[in-house]
């Protein structure tokens, strides 16, 4: 029974024909992969642009709204949800989209199970909020904990709903519920704050998105669940999932150990700086991130089966997430001062020295994240279990000593900590996944290279319009200067040294697949 098991989510090979029809199958994944990679990103990246400005203007709002304590008030409470959240659904998204063999039956099995999980998770965060509350001396943090566990409710319903739209490669109802999803948690965000409600607006917020989520998903996906439930239907999909969730878990935890720690030993204070540094810093990567993510893991299952063709699709991910990551570091290295001078300079001027360190560690952290996909695509996600473990190992380690040995530098150890780990843990990577794909270091590093010269001219061109007396006009015309060459400068560089332009992101016609083998040659 077990190997039946593994075998819904993972390559079986049942003799020569099968091999054969097998890399038929993967030569036409190969072949029209790239289309639906770049249809993704369109309707994606569309959505995803438009859910980040969104987020990202309401985020400097709320910084003009909120004192340094209640935004490190909501990070703890945001962070400590995160994480817990990280199990919902315990996998079987990803198990669910892994299969080959998916019935309406387990459909509706799945849905009762991961609404069971959501619940359950909830009630984990109402049993540690007085355990919270009392670690770092804040009765707020009690109710605020609590009330967080309910969209865990709503998140558990709405996964087997949004992860059937995934697996039927559904970017553009994906990409309206990510934009209007944000939409509405931004509104009330910024409504709650300017109400005077303080870290209050962050939470309540955040569960409104819980709602949102849900009824989109429902209404996009047009499943309707049964009154169904099946152990025997459920258990293989948990089975393979509480192995992604426990790597999530891990993610999830070393990704919000940062903010434990620097709130423990150097107050809410100080973790509403650091937090302000991150966010800046990390919030462009992380949603190129997602969309790279989202976009090429259903590819990856496709070519699971040819190990070529999954370096090559692991390699151009790789390329593409950098080229598109780096124009925001390099702005964000050479404008972080005028970013933060405009929304309150005497409040959060402090975080700029934190936010150019840590936009490098987030670049280097955005190659690193497109490995476990690949993992779990190629039924190993094990693999991503032990990368995740080494990453809390390596990290909050890092976090730790930076804080305890150079107490001086205060929040920069973090930061540099950041930054100086992820060499080591793309090191880590490289090793995991050539058990499972021929990937070279130059290959991968060649990846990089184009995104990070990008970056380098960028900031180049930037230096000398700052040399040149673009700051002495206030910090909004410096920011639009700046932007303004950053740009130009960038779109030269991807079409001179590159023979790249921004027409590569726009999907074209649908290349027509290969045609199937003869059957006389799978007889051969």
């Amino acid at each position: 029974m077990p190997g039946v098991i593994r075998a819904r989510f993972r390559p079986v090979n049942h003799g020569k024909n099968a091999a054969i029809a097998l890399r038929a199958d993967a030569a036409n994944a190969l072949i029209d992969h790239r289309y639906e990679t770049k249809r993704g990103m369109w309707w994606l990246g569309s959505a995803t642009a438009v859910a980040r400005a969104i987020d990202v203007g309401s985020s400097l709002v709320l910084l003009a709204l909120l004192t340094r304590e209640e935004m490190g008030t909501a990070a703890l409470v945001l962070s400590t949800g995160a994480i817990v959240e990280a199990a919902s659904g315990m996998g079987i998204g990803h198990a669910l989209i892994q299969s080959q063999t998916l019935t309406k039956s387990e459909e509706h099995s799945l849905f009762w199970l991961t609404s069971a999980i959501g619940l359950g998770l909830g009630l984990v965060l109402v049993a540690i909020a007085p355990l919270v509350a009392q670690e770092y001396g804040l009765p707020l943090l009690l109710p605020m904990t609590a009330l967080t566990g309910l969209k865990h409710l709503f998140v558990g319903v709405a996964v087997v709903p949004q992860q059937l739209l995934n697996k039927q490669l559904k970017f553009r109802e994906l990409g309206a519920i990510q934009a209007l999803s944000t939409f509405f948690e931004a509104l009330a965000k910024i409504a709650l704050a300017a109400l005077g409600f303080g870290a209050w607006s962050s939470v309540l917020s955040n569960v409104l998105r819980g709602v949102v989520l849900l009824v989109l998903v429902l209404g996009f996906s047009g499943f309707r669940p049964r009154l169904h439930f099946s152990w025997t239907e459920s258990k293989g999909y948990l089975r393979f999932g509480t192995r992604i969730a426990g790597s999530s878990l891990l993610y999830h935890a070393y990704k919000n150990a940062d903010y434990f720690l620097v709130g423990r030993l150097l107050g809410v204070d100080v973790l509403g700086v650091y937090r302000v540094a991150f966010d800046l810093a990390m919030q462009p990567l992380e949603v190129i991130i997602l969309l790279v993510n989202r976009v090429t893991y259903p590819i990856y299952v496709k070519l699971a089966h040819d190990a070529a063709a999954l370096k090559n699709a692991l390699l151009r991910s790789t390329r593409s997430l950098i080229l598109l990551g780096a124009p925001a570091v390099a702005f964000l290295f050479l404008a972080a001062e005028d970013v933060l001078a405009l929304i309150n300079q005497g409040r959060w001027g402090g975080a700029a020295p934190a936010l150019r360190v840590l936009v490098w560690g987030g670049l280097l952290r955005g190659g690193a994240h497109l490995f476990p996909q690949v993992y779990i695509a190629s039924g190993r996600p094990h693999y991503a279990l032990v990368d995740s473990l080494t990453s809390l190992t390596v990290l909050v380690s890092g976090f730790a000593l930076g804080l305890t040995l150079f107490p001086e530098l205060g929040m920069m150890s973090v930061c540099w900590a950041w930054l100086a780990a992820y060499p080591l843990l793309l090191c880590v990577a490289l090793t995991l996944t050539r058990r499972i794909t021929p990937i070279g270091t130059t290959e991968y590093l060649r990846a990089f290279l184009p995104g990070v010269a990008g970056a380098l001219v960028m900031i180049a061109a930037m230096y000398a319009a700052i040399r040149l007396g673009v700051r002495q006009h206030g910090h909004l015309l410096a920011i639009l200067g700046l932007a303004a060459v950053g740009i130009a400068t960038y779109a030269g560089y991807l079409r001179i040294a590159l023979k790249i332009g921004l027409r590569e992101l726009v999907p074209k016609k649908q290349l027509a697949p290969a045609p199937n083998p003869e059957p006389s040659a799978l007889a051969r």
